[in-house]
């Protein structure tokens, strides 16, 4: 896996934010942390390594109030593009 070339983006990104990120699964790594939004909704963002430096973000509704239920989103993105990427899917989440 390539995150060591995306752990100091996505360290600094989650401290600015005061979010903290999962680095393993089931024993395998991997990038994931959970933010909830003002309805009570619990979402995860799952960033993936591809190939060749490209990666995607994908958000899944893991549980709350709302009829969110299944909803999905997957966004690919680049080393350059990651921490814009990772705050729009912030906004995002916030605003569902």
């Amino acid at each position: 896996m390539a995150y060591e070339k995306i752990d100091s983006i996505l360290q600094s990104w989650a401290a600015s934010l005061n979010l903290c990120i999962f680095n393993q699964f089931g024993g395998q790594e991997r990038r994931f942390l959970y933010i909830t939004n003002s309805k009570n909704d619990c979402y995860q963002i799952d960033i993936e390594d591809e190939e060749n430096s490209k990666f995607r973000i994908s958000i899944y509704f893991v549980d709350g109030d709302s009829a969110k239920e299944g909803y999905e989103l997957h966004i690919p993105t680049s080393i350059d593009g990651l921490s814009k990427d990772l705050h729009e899917v912030y906004k995002t989440i916030l605003s569902l």
